[in-house]
């Protein structure tokens, strides 16, 4: 923020839009995660 202006809070919220932007879907999570089968303890 130094260098480019703007105060901290500025740069919060625009890191929170940019991650909630980039946030996996649902199915990119269940493309990569696989479901396992429950056994018993």
């Amino acid at each position: 923020a130094k260098h480019f202006g703007g105060d901290a809070a500025s740069w919060l919220v625009m890191q929170a839009n940019y991650d909630l932007k980039t946030l996996p879907t649902l199915q990119d999570i269940e493309r990569v995660v696989s479901v396992r089968e429950q056994v018993a303890a």
